[in-house]
């Protein structure tokens, strides 16, 4: 086989096609604004969007109901061409409405509901956002006051489960929680919408369940970043179905509540919002670009088992109701290198060489399920904050919609004027991973590439309530490229020079050997955490010399040009607007 094998996705290469990248990564395109346009109160009165496997088994079909609980009309059976995702729908620029009235009417491919199995109504999105401390009642029982200013973290897609699947307890936390949230499943691509904007936007609404290790939510664990704790295996279930927006009454007037065998333990309204949901909404499309299928959990009421006295968490053998008026109820019991051949014989056959002259590379990674990060694991990093090196890492991450290409422009956003630099190595992941050992981890890697971890420090640092999402995934904010190098073309991967060159001058010059917490045990740390799958891609910190601890700070501005180097992988070079 040949090496230095390099994995690029360019807008002329015919290897990498869309369909490919889809299968493996779960990729969406983006809708047009002429398909949601055609929407009507009308037209959509009372439509219930659901995802199901027949009980025989089989594919994944997409749904439509009347009504709660009623009985599905099989949209996938009646035409092939409509994609079996409602995400997928959504990013074709199809009228999915419109298609499914024309099944309605014809009442065809009707399947009893007892004759399915319901799957999430929404799979792989782009983001699972969330937002803390958004109902008075919780803030009441957690004795702090309503916040100023929202509070945002994410979960990762890989966590989100069906609306009776079973919950499956870590071994690694005894204090798994519930927090039943109202869910907004974005409809459109959305980037700086006013508050009145909003409506268009929003496709429909679906019932979350928020579960969370509350003993990986203090302060002192992954350095109060609620990453971990939100995000292990089966922690978002959701669904039932995604009723569409003209559907439900009034938002912002629906009673919610969840039940643990049968005992009420929540029971609110959404009139105790803080931040309403076109506020959070607008919010969020100012820092970073919405995409169609995107999820926004908009808060949890009072109730949570953590504030009982005494505090009560999930055991296993419980079930766990949560109900949303006039959305829904779901019911939960606490419970690839066949690529790489395919590509050697085809670079072994000479065919469809393209010049790099003659195409435009992408982002070598796209639509990763997750971009996580690790903070201060450079000892060079930590002294340059008079901080000593940590003794436990600590996680955050990025949304996949922030990558760009080796070549792309760097987007300055108006709300920060403190937009620092990160070059990191980032591992991409090749298989499935989970609970794996330190000593087993190289073998789940597929390669390396070069990521810059660009950031709004005065979000990072001051804003957000301490959470480092939003200073992180505001769009162009994760260049990555040029390549994917195989894992076994870098010889010692500890050992990689690591650089930073800002308009010509040497910002950053380190080596992957200051990594306090190395490669391996990183990836056996986060399997243990969640499940990582192929394709997910891992930033490893970056050296000393960011803009923040110069003397002056030193931020980017629109015209520098920054390049990001390491050793055997190559360089990007990104100009700031």
């Amino acid at each position: 086989m040949p090496s230095n094998i390099r994995f690029v996705l360019s807008s002329a290469s015919k290897l990498f096609s869309r369909s490919a990248v889809e299968a493996t990564n779960g990729s969406f395109s983006l809708i047009s604004a002429s398909s949601i346009r055609k929407f009507s109160v009308t037209a959509s009165r009372n439509m219930h969007f659901v995802q199901f496997q027949l009980k025989s088994r089989g594919p994944q079909h997409l749904g439509a109901q009347l009504e709660p609980n009623g009985d599905i009309f099989d949209i996938s059976a009646v035409d092939s061409s409509i994609p079996n995702s409602l995400v997928e729908c959504l990013a074709t620029g199809e009228s999915v409405i419109e298609k499914t009235k024309r099944i309605i009417a014809a009442n065809r491919a009707i399947v009893p509901l007892s004759n399915v199995k319901l799957l999430p109504p929404v799979i792989k999105p782009s983001k699972v956002i969330c937002i803390g401390y958004n109902y008075a009642g919780h803030c009441a029982e957690l004795k702090i006051p309503p916040p100023t200013e929202p509070v945002f973290f994410n979960k990762f897609a890989s966590c989100i489960i069906g609306p009776y699947d079973d919950i499956k307890l870590p071994e690694m936390s005894e204090k798994v929680d519930w927090e039943v949230e109202l869910a907004v499943v974005i409809g459109k691509k959305a980037k700086c919408v006013r508050k009145d904007q909003v409506g268009p936007y929003i496709f429909g609404y679906t019932v979350a369940q928020d579960v969370s290790a509350r003993d990986w939510l203090t302060s002192e664990a992954n350095g109060g970043q609620f990453l971990l704790g939100k995000c292990m295996d089966t922690f978002c279930p959701l669904g039932p179905s995604v009723v569409d927006r003209d559907s439900v009454g009034d938002v912002n007037n629906l009673n919610i509540k969840s039940t643990l065998n049968g005992e009420l333990q929540q029971s609110g309204n959404t009139s105790e919002f803080i931040c309403k949901i076109d506020f959070i909404v607008s919010y969020l499309s100012h820092i970073f670009t919405l995409q169609p299928g995107d999820i926004i959990l908009t808060g949890t009421p009072t109730g949570v088992g953590l504030h009982k006295k005494p505090p009560r968490f999930l055991q296993r053998g419980d079930v766990l109701e949560s109900e949303i008026e006039g959305v829904g109820k779901i019911l939960l019991a606490a419970e690839i290198y066949c690529f790489i051949i395919l590509t050697f014989r085809i670079i072994a056959a000479g065919k469809s060489v393209v010049s790099v002259n003659d195409v435009n590379l992408l982002a070598p990674i796209s639509k990763p399920d997750k971009v996580v990060c690790i903070a201060r694991n450079y000892t060079g990093h930590c002294q340059e904050q008079n901080l000593p090196a940590p003794t436990e890492p600590m996680f955050f991450s990025k949304f996949s919609s922030c990558l760009i290409g080796p070549y792309d422009e760097i987007i300055l956003p108006e709300i920060s004027k403190r937009v620092d630099w990160e070059v990191e190595l980032a591992v991409v992941m090749g298989k499935k991973a989970k609970c794996i050992r330190p000593d087993q981890v190289e073998s789940y890697i597929f390669g390396y590439t070069i990521a810059q971890d660009i950031s709004a420090r005065d979000w990072q640092k001051e804003r957000n309530g301490g959470q480092f999402l939003l200073g992180k995934s505001m769009d162009t904010f994760c260049p990555i490229g040029p390549s994917v190098v195989t894992r076994e073309n870098i010889i010692d991967v500890n050992n990689l020079n690591v650089k930073t060159i800002l308009n010509g001058d040497v910002k950053q010059n380190g080596n992957t050997s200051e990594m306090i917490f190395k490669i391996d045990f990183m990836v056996s740390y986060l399997s243990q955490i969640f499940t990582l799958l192929p394709g997910d891609v891992i930033l490893t910190g970056t050296p000393a010399g960011v803009g923040v601890h110069r003397n002056p700070p030193l931020f980017l501005k629109a015209g520098d040009v920054l390049e990001s180097e390491i050793e055997c992988i190559g360089r990007m070079s990104n100009k700031v607007v």
